[in-house]
């Protein structure tokens, strides 16, 4: 009752807060287990094992090609081509894209698998917000859920993987259908039926995060 009688800046500066408590805590606990005042950003900070050498092949390729179907330096006297290997996580490759700009692989693959905390971290809080949980248990449980230990055995070897911020968003509209909130329909009125409604603000949701999780990991 007291939040929603806040004004609505002041209800925004509050989530917000919140978001920014929530980041901060998740890049000083990277600042200081990856000893980053001190690291040098432009070399691998871990060693290279399981699909980290793959992974780092994919970077090279998006930074010379923009995309990662094609590897110019493989498979000489052509070039290795992955067009049937499945590779449908384009949300990474724009992601890639982007830090790419600072023209070293090494620093564009460093930062692309350290922000999978902060962005499992942020889904995961606005999700439990979303289903009513209070602020402070969303909190705690969005810390314990960046931090499982899933997530620092993934996130140098099998870093889309380590993006699991896709689990809470599906499980988001898979929770509204089990207690009712159907996407393309109306609540249901007082004989139970309920009538077709081709957009609603669950539908768009639905369809939204949907959208997401299919770009961002098959998995």
């Amino acid at each position: 009752v007291i939040q929603n009688s806040l004004p609505a800046p002041e209800r925004f500066r509050v989530r917000l807060a919140w978001y920014a408590a929530l980041v901060a805590i998740t890049l000083s606990y990277l600042g200081y287990n990856f000893r980053l005042h001190a690291a040098d950003l432009s070399a691998p900070l871990c060693p290279a094992h399981n699909d980290s050498a793959a992974l780092l092949s994919l970077v090279k390729s998006i930074q010379e090609s923009g995309w990662p179907w094609k590897a110019e330096r493989v498979g000489a006297p052509g070039v290795a081509e992955r067009f049937d290997y499945p590779l449908p996580e384009h949300a990474h490759y724009l992601t890639l894209r982007i830090l790419l700009w600072s023209g070293n692989t090494f620093l564009a693959f460093n930062l692309w698998c350290l922000l999978s905390y902060p962005v499992v971290a942020t889904c995961s809080f606005a999700v439990l917000r979303a289903l009513g949980i209070s602020r402070p248990i969303s909190f705690a449980l969005a810390i314990v859920y960046t931090f499982l230990p899933f997530h620092a055995g993934r996130a140098f070897t099998h870093t889309m993987l380590a993006y699991y911020h896709t689990v809470p968003l599906i499980l988001l509209p898979t929770i509204w259908i089990l207690t009712g909130r159907l996407p393309f329909f109306r609540p249901a009125d007082h004989t139970g039926k309920r009538k077709f409604a081709a957009w609603n603000a669950t539908t768009g949701w639905t369809l939204l995060l949907a959208a997401i999780v299919a770009v961002s990991s098959p998995y």
